[in-house]
C-alpha cells in the first residue's frame, strides 16, 4: 500500500474520531452528564501523543514533554473534582506542559531579527497578555469567595503561561510567515481561549449557558487538536527554517 496513502489514512481516522469526540461530548452535556463529558477530554491528546511517538518521526523533546504532560493533566478529570490533590497535580502539570511548549516555539525565532524587524508588534502583544492575565485574574478572584494564597499563585501562574502560549504563538506567525506556523497558532487561539470561556463560565450558573458557551467552549477545544494534527503533518520545521533564513 503507498505510504502516502497510508499517511493520509491516518490523518483522516485521527480527525474523524476527533469529531466523533466532540459530539459524544456535546451530546452528554446536553443531557446533564458533565462528568461523562469530561471523561474524553484526554482522549485527542492521548491520540496525538500515541500518533507522535509511534508513527511520525525526528521527536522533538519539547514538544514530546509538552503532549505528554497534557495528557496527564487532562486525564485528572478522572479523579474526584474536590479533590486539593488531584486539583494542584492538573494544574501544575499543564503549567509545565505550557512551558515546554512555549521553549518549543520561542526556539523557532532569532531572536536578533525579532527585535530588528517586529520590535513593536511584539511589544503590543506583550501589553495585551498583561491586560488578557490582568482581566482574567479579576473575574476569578473578584467574589466573595476565599482564596487560599498557594490557589492564587497556581491560578495566575498558570494563567500567565497559558497567555504567553498565544502571544508567542502570534509572534512566531508574524516571524515564520507559513502554513505550518497558522496552524499551530490556531491550535493555541483554540487551547487558549477554551480554558477562559471556561473559566469564565465556572463563575456562573452552567446551566444557563449549556446551549452557548459551553459548546462553543467544546467546539474550540476538539478544533484544536484538529488543527495540531494538521501541523504535526504539514512538514518538518527544519524546511520552514531554511526557507525563513533564506528570506531574512
Amino acid at each position: 500500500m503507498c505510504p502516502e496513502y497510508m499517511k493520509n489514512f491516518k490523518i483522516i481516522l485521527i480527525i474523524t474520531s476527533i469529531i466523533c469526540l466532540l459530539i459524544f461530548e456535546i451530546s452528554c452535556k446536553s443531557i446533564g452528564l458533565f462528568h461523562i463529558a469530561d471523561d474524553v477530554l484526554p482522549i485527542p491528546s492521548i491520540i496525538l501523543f500515541l500518533y507522535y511517538t509511534l508513527v511520525l518521526k525526528g521527536k522533538n523533546l519539547f514538544f514530546l514533554t509538552f503532549i505528554l504532560l497534557d495528557t496527564i493533566s487532562l486525564s485528572f478529570n478522572f479523579l474526584s473534582e474536590n479533590n486539593n490533590i488531584t486539583f494542584y497535580a492538573s494544574m501544575w502539570f499543564s503549567i509545565i506542559s505550557f512551558i515546554c511548549f512555549f521553549i518549543y516555539i520561542i526556539k523557532k525565532i532569532d531572536s536578533k531579527i525579532l527585535i530588528k524587524k517586529h520590535l513593536p508588534y511584539a511589544m503590543i502583544l506583550s501589553v495585551l497578555a498583561i491586560y488578557i492575565v490582568y482581566s482574567l485574574n479579576n473575574s476569578i478572584f473578584d467574589n466573595e469567595e476565599e482564596w487560599s494564597l498557594p490557589i492564587i499563585l497556581t491560578e495566575v501562574l498558570y494563567n500567565i503561561t497559558l497567555t504567553s502560549l498565544l502571544i508567542v504563538s502570534f509572534i512566531n506567525y508574524a516571524y515564520n510567515d507559513s502554513t505550518k506556523q497558522l496552524l499551530l497558532l490556531l491550535f493555541c487561539i483554540g487551547l487558549v481561549f477554551s480554558e477562559i470561556i471556561y473559566a469564565v463560565i465556572n463563575l456562573y450558573d452552567a446551566t444557563k449557558f449549556i446551549n452557548s458557551f459551553d459548546v462553543i467552549v467544546s467546539i474550540l477545544f476538539f478544533a484544536s487538536y484538529i488543527s495540531l494534527t494538521f501541523y504535526l503533518n504539514s512538514g518538518s520545521d527544519k524546511t520552514n527554517e531554511t526557507l525563513n533564513s533564506v528570506q531574512n
